[in-house]
């Protein structure tokens, strides 16, 4: 037998033994258990494998016990931080320095001091020239429009001789000595010519018995805008010559004078 020949047999045999191999049932249960298991699949009767109890995968583990977030029972959600009492709106805090603002007819609101300031309109006047914080002064009321030209020297704590009261309370200034200023007055003129510090003042000469000269040094005052003409005289005014008389204001007001008995004119 040539070899094309036992080729041909071999590829018949082959064939029909694979023919053959798909007929037989598979070993073990006469194939009935491919036929079931399609017919399940076919009508649904029958899911097949019992899929519904998973292995067990063991029992999680405790993530712990969350807090409970269920609303207490009474409705209690504890006691709110307690803010403090509102303060009383009807009574201002005490600021350190309050304005005492009471009249008493002679113009005094109350005390003062350092810490304690007076109403507006006044200033705080001291029976020293050297307060301290400690001092307790008196409010008195600051004068306005013109004083009059009464006569009644004060000597300011600045060392300015004030004419009268109300001249002094307007550039409200405490007074602890009345008439001229003497060891403690601001003064003038001289050599140099000085002129006085404070605003408002006058370099007034005065001589002890004759007219001072110009280079004499003076003391600085505050006059009244107007002299009464019913001021009793008694001066000398020195910016005439000769020297008149006159009352104290105008010969002040002259820059230079003297007092003279002479002179003596007394108003009722």
């Amino acid at each position: 037998m040539t070899k094309s020949r036992l080729l041909a047999v071999f590829a018949v045999l082959i064939l029909f033994t694979g023919a053959c191999s798909d007929k037989l049932p598979p070993v073990g249960d006469g194939g009935k258990s491919d036929t079931a298991t399609n017919d399940a699949r076919t009508d649904g009767s029958n899911p097949g494998p019992d899929q519904s109890t998973p292995g067990d995968t063991g029992t999680p583990g405790d993530n712990g016990t969350p807090g409970d977030t269920a609303a207490p029972t009474d409705g209690d959600i504890g006691t709110p931080a307690d803010t403090g009492t509102p303060g009383d709106t009807t009574t201002p805090a005490d600021t350190g320095s309050p304005v005492d603002t009471g009249t008493p007819s002679d113009g005094n609101i109350g005390t003062c001091g350092a810490l304690r300031l007076c109403a507006a309109g006044y200033f705080c006047e001291y029976n020293t020239c050297t307060p301290t914080k400690a001092t307790i002064g008196q409010c008195r009321l600051i004068p306005t429009g013109t004083c009059a030209a009464t006569t009644k020297l004060e000597c300011g704590c600045n060392g300015v001789t004030y004419f009268n009261t109300c001249l002094r309370q307007q550039a409200k200034v405490s007074s602890v000595a009345t008439g001229v200023c003497s060891t403690t007055a601001a003064t003038c003129g001289g050599i140099t010519s000085t002129k006085c510090a404070v605003k408002g003042t006058v370099c007034v000469r005065q001589g002890s018995s004759s007219c001072p000269t110009i280079l004499a040094t003076g003391k600085c005052w505050v006059l009244p805008a107007t002299c009464s003409s019913k001021d009793s005289t008694g001066y000398r005014d020195c910016s005439a010559s000769p020297a008149k008389c006159a009352s104290l204001c105008t010969a002040a007001k002259s820059g230079r004078y003297y007092a003279d008995a002479s002179c003596l004119i007394k108003f009722p």
